[in-house]
């Protein structure tokens, strides 16, 4: 079928464009993560993760969701053809934006006291607190350019500004802490946002728009559109990064500091490496699914599509990380961090539930079901913090992996319930097959964990070839393209 052939090939691009640039971001956040871990150590980390968490929560909470909200209205003026809508709705951003941010950035200084006592229960790291406005501004205007360029789909200006940022990022960190030892720690928080601000800057000037003039009520007069959707996607942003904030104070007053770093290890490695993935679902798949919204049909194949491809691209690699999971903990921290490994494994295998849940997400934010939208995350957020707070002075630390685990299992189930109610959505029966394929192997390596010797890591090894060769097959099918003869030019 040409169509899907077409769709699916600009899937692949997309992730190809998004996942190179990720290769490198990748790699930027191995050597980034090694230095730090043998700078800072598993109490350091833990520092860190505290920090980046009350920089997440704050700039949720000022962003009011504009970023996410201003890309289905960039969207939706770019298909239409309204080009002047276009440049007043990136001006109304951009002005919402800048406001926002240094709103953020003066309740971080005028609540630095209240912030650093219910984080640490001390004032010992109060001076570190204020640099975090800073990085709350730039993160805030940064996504309203992001939601500009996303919105018009500039996905090869975003994989670019997303290496830009995190390369410059990298940079900045690792020579403060040099310098500074901990006081450097907040560089390493707010050091990729202003480098993001600054590519993104550079690369929104090349985009050509209309030249109209515009009042200021113009500019405001988009705002309520904006606020109205861009307030779910707040409350829901804020809930998320304030569940990680919840989490990582719960372990840290639980467990102590170095726990809450062993625990940070793992979750850097579960967003680094699923980074591909849910970017291009951001980028590509969002902007793509808002413009076909309103036929149910259309949504529901797209979906399906989206999310086969999504599963084979990310199934090997999770396989592969469960496989080589204590290798991967001990190359990029130190073995001092070795009870990570525990966490990572049950973190991987919730993460092709997510992976699932989140391709069904998408059929809420582009018919603007916003409310419901908010519950589903509510639903999540509720189950993984219940499941934690509940489990880990049972199981420990290991208690957060299997909350993750746990928590993503019944949003993938409350999810595929009201997809279907909405827009009578169901899952293919190639993708069914496909994610009972997925289950199986996990439950597999449930069980090879407890056996000795060689045995986890040669049946793991087995199921990751196999895997990755299936996801290869059908990848080749479905791009019309089912040899390698054919993909090198030889017809």
């Amino acid at each position: 079928m040409i169509e899907e052939e077409n769709s699916a090939g600009q899937i692949l691009k997309a992730s190809a464009i998004m996942g190179s640039s990720s290769v490198i971001i990748i790699g930027a956040g191995i050597i980034n993560a090694k230095i730090m871990a043998v700078l800072l150590g598993p109490q350091g980390i833990g520092l860190l993760s505290i920090l980046s968490a009350i920089f997440n929560m704050i700039g949720a909470l000022f962003g009011m969701g504009i970023a996410s909200s201003g890309v289905r209205q960039i969207a939706e003026a770019h298909y239409s053809g309204d080009q002047a809508n276009v440049t007043l709705v990136r001006r109304s951003i951009l002005l919402a934006a800048n406001v926002l941010g240094l709103l953020g950035a003066l309740t971080i200084i005028i609540f630095r006291v209240p912030i650093v006592m219910v984080s640490f229960s001390s004032t010992q790291y109060l001076g570190l607190i204020p640099w975090l406005g800073l990085g709350v501004w730039a993160s805030i205007v940064a996504g309203a350019l992001t939601a500009f360029l996303n919105g018009l789909r500039r996905i090869g200006d975003l994989a670019k500004i997303n290496v830009i940022g995190s390369l410059g990022g990298m940079l900045i960190g690792v020579v403060a802490v040099l310098r500074l030892g901990t006081s450097g720690v907040p560089m390493i928080v707010i050091g990729s946002p202003i480098v993001t601000l600054l590519a993104c800057f550079l690369y929104a000037r090349k985009v050509n728009v209309s030249k109209i003039k515009s009042s200021l009520s113009d500019i405001i007069r988009p705002m309520k559109y904006l606020f109205r959707l861009g307030l779910v996607f707040m409350l829901t942003g804020f809930m998320q990064v304030g569940t990680q904030y919840v989490v990582r104070v719960i372990i840290t007053r639980t467990l102590g500091l170095a726990a809450t770093g062993q625990f940070q290890a793992t979750w850097n490695i579960s967003m680094m490496y699923l980074g591909f993935v849910l970017t291009a679902m951001a980028v590509d798949y969002y902007p793509r699914l808002t413009a076909v919204a309103k036929d149910n049909k259309v949504v529901n194949y797209t979906v399906n599509e989206q999310a086969r491809i999504a599963m084979l691209l990310a199934g090997p690699v999770i396989l592969g990380m469960l496989t080589f999971s204590f290798l991967v903990i001990r190359i990029l921290y130190t073995n001092a961090f070795g009870p990570a490994v525990g966490i990572l494994h049950w973190q991987l295998m919730g993460d092709i539930f997510k992976v699932a849940g989140w391709a069904m997400g998408y059929i809420l934010l582009a018919q603007a079901h916003g409310r419901i939208y908010f519950i589903t995350e509510l639903f999540w957020n509720s189950c993984y913090i219940f499941l934690l707070f509940g489990g880990i002075r049972f199981w420990g630390l290991e208690a957060t992996g299997t909350a993750f685990l746990l928590s993503y299992i019944l949003y993938f189930f409350f999810m595929w319930f009201l997809t279907f109610k909405i827009t009578g959505f169901t899952w293919s029966r190639e993708n069914q097959r496909l994610l009972l394929l997925m289950t199986g192997c996990l439950f597999v390596f449930i069980y090879i964990r407890y056996l000795p010797g060689i045995f986890p890591l040669l049946i793991g090894c087995i199921l990751t070839a196999g895997m990755g060769t299936y996801s290869l097959a059908r990848l080749f099918v479905l791009l019309g393209k089912p040899n390698l003869r054919y993909i090198f030019g030889h017809h």
